[in-house]
């Protein structure tokens, strides 16, 4: 059986592109922090990279005009992103995770374990290699419909064509977020100030989620600039 962790993830994605729902926020409740973090990892550079990561694929196929099932196309997408954006990840996991995946009568399609795995062994081969190529291709074919017409709202003002794709690269940066401490307990692991607003918090590299800190009340995600506005409101 593949992970919990990963089995959350590919719960979400089937939702996402196969019912058009939303993540709930419950989806990887009960996880501990290092698999939390693992599985938002995953899911948010599927998300995020989904059109390039089918991109990769399509070609591949024995009939690439002819869409394959959506477990397939799960379990590659989650396989391929760890391969591309997940050095920590051991590349026999990401295959193997994946092919139990794809094995899955209810989240894959067993008949395409055998293709799964050996795409996956192809773009093993030379990691940093297929992050490139993947990264070669063109932003736009992550975006969906509602994002170009979304996109095109927001940049009324500014028609010039070159403004959307910055500002869909810019978007696809993943976030990071900012916390405030409500206790003075000693801090998390992981957690330290941030050098632009001292007064900010923000996890250092590789650090995980804290959140049994959140949990229990001793500090709360707040967005930098929030911060920033509040400080300067009380010293105004």
């Amino acid at each position: 059986m593949p992970t919990e962790s990963r089995t959350r993830v590919a719960l979400a994605l089937h939702g996402v592109f196969g019912r058009s729902y939303r993540v709930p926020d419950t989806w990887n409740e009960g996880l501990s922090s290092d698999d939390a973090a693992l599985a938002q990892a995953i899911l948010g550079l599927c998300l995020r990279n989904w059109g390039r990561l089918q991109a990769w694929v399509r070609p591949r196929l024995k009939n690439p005009d002819r869409d394959i099932p959506l477990g397939s196309r799960v379990a590659l997408a989650m396989g391929l992103a760890q391969l591309a954006w997940l050095p920590g990840v051991l590349t026999h996991a990401a295959v193997n995770e994946s092919v139990l995946l794809a094995s899955d009568p209810e989240l894959g399609f067993p008949p395409h374990k055998g293709l799964v795995n050996a795409l996956l062994r192809q773009a093993s081969k030379d990691r940093p290699a297929f992050r490139i190529e993947l990264e070669a291709f063109p932003c736009a074919l992550d975006r969906t419909a509602f994002a170009d017409r979304a996109l095109g709202a927001a940049l009324a003002p500014w028609p010039q064509a070159d403004q959307t794709e910055i500002l869909w690269k810019s978007l696809q940066q993943p976030s990071r977020p900012s916390f405030r401490s409500l206790t003075c307990d000693p801090l998390p692991e992981g957690l330290e100030p941030d050098p632009d607003f001292p007064l900010a918090l923000r996890l250092a590299p590789d650090a995980s989620f804290p959140r049994a800190w959140l949990a229990g009340g001793c500090g709360m995600v707040q967005d930098l600039s929030s911060q920033a506005m509040m400080a300067f409101e009380w010293h105004g």
